[in-house]
């Protein structure tokens, strides 16, 4: 017998045991979720997949949480302002980059 219909034969004969699955009360309630009603398509190369898969493996987030959370900090960075100055706790990298590649303005 192929192991999808051993799952199927196993889930027929446990389906009602609370052993097997836990009472409904002590299971994971399922998470509010804002409307998503967007898709966009990004490709990654292996090391940062990898690097995404870790990171919402440590933080028990979905991955897709994962690249949500990274973008809103991206376009909604905090600030904090103190007197006469601001600082944002977030630069994008590439910026910090192209700052550190320019050569000194002549004058």
């Amino acid at each position: 017998m192929a192991a999808k219909d051993e799952d199927v034969v196993f889930y027929h004969q446990h389906k009602d045991d609370d052993d097997t699955w836990g009472k409904a009360s002590q299971r994971d309630q399922p998470r509010r979720r804002e409307t998503l009603t967007a898709t966009i398509t990004v490709r990654f190369s292996a090391e940062e997949a990898g690097a995404i898969r870790r990171l919402s493996q440590a933080k028990r987030m979905s991955y897709s949480d994962v690249i949500r959370e990274a973008v809103r900090r991206y376009t909604q960075p905090a600030f904090s302002v103190e007197v006469g100055v601001i600082t944002a706790s977030f630069v994008p990298a590439q910026r910090v980059r192209d700052a550190t590649r320019r050569p000194a303005a002549a004058g």
